[in-house]
């Protein structure tokens, strides 16, 4: 990833949140786009579930996805903003995240819970919109065969 492409993934985030407070949810951001589970591992609290699944689960599941980008040649995942169009997710003050894929341009649509100025749960969203209608994606349809457990995505 480029100084470029970090500024622009930062300056995705800053929207959202004080700069005080940003540090580590930034660094599990970057972390992401890096498609680094290793360093989520650190940054992630280990008391809490993410997906409704332990965070190892969790972790081992993104882990798949991002090995799976990485082998058709993706290096990094472009940051976008969005949001749920479930009426069913009570999402409206989360942060919304698109992580695309650089080359192939699959994506891991993502909702972030804050509380108490750190990420409380990370699921999938499987309604999600970008907020940025010019940028290229693959259809829903292209983009079914991404890897998650039935217990990590939403039931609807």
């Amino acid at each position: 990833m480029t100084k470029e492409e970090l500024k622009k993934l930062l300056a995705v985030f800053d929207v959202y949140v004080d700069s005080s407070v940003v540090d580590n949810r930034k660094k599990i951001i970057e972390s992401i786009s890096k498609m680094d589970t290793q360093s989520l591992s650190q940054l992630l609290n280990d008391e809490f579930t993410y997906g409704d699944v332990p965070k190892v689960d969790f972790l081992n599941n993104l882990d798949a996805n991002f090995n799976r980008f990485k082998e058709l040649g993706n290096s990094f995942l472009e940051v976008h903003k969005g949001h749920c169009m479930s009426n069913f997710c009570d999402t409206k003050d989360a942060m919304a995240l698109s992580f695309v894929c650089n080359k192939t341009r699959d994506t891991l649509n993502l909702i972030f819970k804050e509380s108490n100025d750190e990420f409380s749960d990370i699921f999938v969203c499987n309604k999600f919109r970008l907020n940025d209608d010019k940028v290229q994606i693959k259809s829903r349809f292209e983009n079914s065969d991404i890897i998650f457990d039935d217990d990590f995505d939403l039931p609807f």
